[in-house]
């Protein structure tokens, strides 16, 4: 009898470690659920700080060269005398209000089309985030003259 009460309180006592053990585990598991979590959301938040600061320095170099030009030039009344040249627009950083600025302050025309990018309109295949440019007449590199128009497409899906 006495061996009988030992085996059920053996019993007792594994099924007692048993279920710690599995209770542990799912706590383990979901902590771990919530670490991967957090570890994605931090990515998510050191590559939003990078862009943002890539935008930041783009803006800055844009300022010093245009500061540099205002210095060249005696004559502020043309865009063509300061040889300005359209930035990129389609890099995926530029948003609506980007560009208008830029429009607005050498005297250009901007008109705005919305569209459903379908990957043959851009030429690195990747697609845009909605609400930024991916399409741009005339294209970076050209050089600006006060009065023309600025065609762009925005990326909405």
């Amino acid at each position: 009898m006495r061996k009988n009460i030992w085996i059920v309180i053996l019993i007792i006592f594994l099924g007692v470690a048993v279920w710690g053990c599995a209770y542990s585990l799912n706590k383990y598991n979901k902590a771990l659920e919530k670490v991967e979590k957090l570890e994605k959301e931090n990515e998510q938040l050191k590559s939003d700080l990078t862009k943002a600061e890539d935008k930041e320095i783009n803006c800055k170099s844009i300022e010093t060269e245009e500061k540099k030009d205002k210095e060249k030039s005696d004559d502020k009344t043309s865009n063509e005398e300061k040889d300005i040249v359209y930035p990129d627009f389609t890099t995926g950083e530029y948003e609506l209000k980007d560009v208008q600025a830029f429009c607005d302050k050498y005297g250009l025309k901007l008109e705005v089309s919305y569209n459903e990018p379908d990957g043959t309109q851009i030429p690195s295949g990747k697609m845009p985030k909605e609400n930024t440019v991916f399409v741009q007449i005339p294209a970076s590199g050209e050089k600006v003259v006060k009065g023309d128009t600025l065609e762009i497409t925005i990326a909405r899906y």
